[in-house]
């Protein structure tokens, strides 16, 4: 991509945004070392879920951190969209200790088909009901994000260029080279939180399986 249509070459300010996305993404890798090298590589059941998950983050990040430098406002939304599934799935699923429910989701089982301990199905709302306690931003992100995963307005709002005298004009080719500054930076925020968020439950994890296999 030429350098007057990259995102940092236009707006310089959020460099320090996209350098610390890119140190999230190198810190995936130490966290999964750590994952199978704690207490002789005693890799259990558990452990698999969460490798799972942080793999599909680590590409995720790689992924929006591409798109974004592409221009592509409206994927990379959906990006983040996949990512908010990553949390509310880790952040339910580290809190279960029963093999059973770990054994049906490898089986091929999706969620929706697994069951809360009350009995209800493990669908988004219930997830996301369960996670705002803690993070309180997230049934919001879920919703405005979900808009670019399904068509919906979104997708025609960010061709339009300029509205005036009862005429619209329209960019149309490849990403959104229009993209305003303070969007990029919102959706580099909401990204980054949500990565960080993933980080720290696995983070909490190793802690937890430390603290298992030391007593």
């Amino acid at each position: 991509m030429e350098a007057e249509n990259n995102p940092l070459n236009k707006y310089p300010s959020l460099k320090g945004k996209f350098d610390f996305l890119k140190s999230q993404q190198d810190y995936h890798e130490n966290l999964y070392i750590e994952i199978i090298s704690t207490n002789g590589n005693n890799v259990v059941l558990i452990d698999h879920f969460v490798i799972g998950i942080l793999k599909r983050s680590l590409d995720l990040v790689n992924s929006f951190i591409i798109l974004i430098n592409n221009w592509h406002f409206t994927v990379s939304a959906t990006i983040l969209r996949m990512q908010i599934d990553n949390l509310i799935r880790i952040f339910y699923s580290t809190k279960r200790s029963d093999k059973e429910f770990y054994m049906e989701f490898y089986k091929g089982k999706s969620f929706r088909e697994l069951k809360h301990i009350d009995g209800k199905p493990l669908i988004d709302s219930l997830l996301i009901k369960i996670s705002k306690d803690t993070y309180p931003w997230i049934e919001d992100v879920y919703r405005e994000t979900s808009k670019y995963l399904h068509l919906s307005n979104k997708h025609f709002n960010t061709t339009i260029t300029s509205i005036g005298d009862n005429k619209m004009t329209n960019f149309f080719g490849i990403g959104q080279p229009n993209c305003r500054e303070e969007d990029l930076s919102n959706l580099l925020d909401a990204f980054s939180c949500t990565t960080d968020a993933i980080i720290k439950i696995v983070q909490g994890w190793i802690i937890t399986k430390n603290s298992y296999n030391n007593n």
